[in-house]
């Protein structure tokens, strides 16, 4: 291991002196710098660019946390440990945020601060390393984002959701996740048979340090090949889901993942179309009523407004088989487009596959639906 080079920041002479006298003689550590400040700890680092900063977290001029915050934005790939006496929770939280890597209690002892010396930076060293190995994958992966939209309540949009993902997965054996962006209603883990004991919810609750490496503690692997990000349990819990948090989590998703299928609800909402502009494609749905065709050409005439490009909307005609006086050469002449995507009708199997929360794309007994969910997603690829 190389020799790790030391900055210590406290405005203690005693306490700057026992770190000193304490890392003298351990192999392979130096310090090559002091600082009696927050201030002057900012300068320091940048006149040493140490390995590590042993910062106290209380000093005059500026504190241990905002001489934190610009040593990280400075210099990212300093390891700060945060000394303190404070053993209350709300300070190693803002110690974190700030960008901190750990956080020591005074007072402490030889082997207490060495051992978190050497831990500490191993395991960001690690982490640099595992970074490195999943930006090579994302490079190599070149992720796709599938939103399933419709402006029309029941007309097939999360069955549509949830089968394309596992068809996709059958087909690219990739890794697939589902996100249920239905923040107040949605369905997905009850059509999945999936309990969540974790949602969105409690993922932007950490956002602050949601990364590569945490994410999948905030995300369910089922047993039908794809993974899913849940919904909220509660409606009212809908609001504290944010642009802002999307933005990050998607970009995030896409570290980790082949194939993102977004669950969306019927509204063109902030939340929606912050999704829908990033997307690569959008499955957008309707089925052979009159009500569900007016409805697509709102909608699709809506996307035009927004400059979306023809190629990243493709019309999927849910229940296709059905004739009430409207056919498949009628719904294009409405909405002035070709038809990608057809799935035939069969509400026995719906209604039993949702009832039962077994998709129809794990059923062993093939039936008239799986073909339309196929071409899906060998089309999307």
């Amino acid at each position: 291991m190389k020799e790790l080079r030391l900055l210590i920041a406290d405005d203690s002479d005693k306490t700057r002196e026992i770190i000193e006298k304490i890392l003298e003689y351990e192999e392979g550590m130096k310090v090559v710098g002091h600082a009696t400040n927050g201030k002057e700890a900012i300068l320091m680092s940048e006149k040493f660019e140490p390995d590590i900063i042993l910062m106290d977290i209380n000093m005059p001029v500026l504190t241990g946390i905002e001489a934190t915050e610009q040593i990280m934005y400075k210099l990212p790939d300093t390891v700060i440990i945060m000394m303190s006496v404070q053993k209350e929770i709300g300070y190693l939280k803002k110690t974190m945020e700030a960008g901190a890597k750990n956080y020591i209690l005074k007072p402490f002892n030889t082997e207490e601060i060495i051992d978190t010396i050497r831990n500490t930076y191993k395991k960001e060293k690690d982490k640099k390393v595992q970074i490195e190995r999943l930006k090579e994958k994302k490079d190599a992966r070149n992720p796709k984002t599938i939103t399933v939209f419709s402006t029309k309540g029941g007309v097939g949009k999360s069955t549509t959701a949830i089968n394309t993902a596992i068809a996709i997965k059958k087909e690219t054996n990739k890794k697939v996740i589902i996100v249920d962006m239905d923040v107040y209603f949605g369905d997905i883990c009850t059509m999945s048979d999936v309990d969540p004991s974790i949602t969105i919810i409690e993922l932007i609750e950490e956002i602050a340090i949601l990364s590569s490496e945490n994410i999948h503690d905030y995300i369910i692997e089922t047993e039908l090949g794809v993974d899913i990000l849940a919904a909220p349990k509660k409606p009212e819990y809908a609001d504290y889901v944010t642009t802002e948090h999307i933005k990050k989590i998607s970009h995030i998703l896409k570290e980790n993942y082949d194939y993102i299928v977004f669950d969306m609800d019927n509204k063109f909402s902030d939340l929606n179309l912050t999704i829908m502009d990033q997307t690569d494609l959008i499955l957008y749905i309707t089925t052979m009523e009159i009500t569900s065709i007016k409805n697509a050409k709102l909608g699709i005439d809506v996307m035009k407004s927004l400059n979306y490009a023809d190629e990243k909307i493709k019309l999927v005609v849910n229940k296709s088989d059905e004739n009430y006086g409207i056919n498949l050469g009628d719904i294009k002449k409405v909405l002035e487009r070709e038809i990608d995507f057809c799935i035939k009708s069969n509400d026995k199997i719906v209604v039993s596959s949702i009832n039962k929360g077994i998709p129809i794309m794990t059923e062993k007994k093939r039936n008239n639906m799986m073909e339309g969910f196929e071409k899906i997603a060998k089309g999307v690829r």
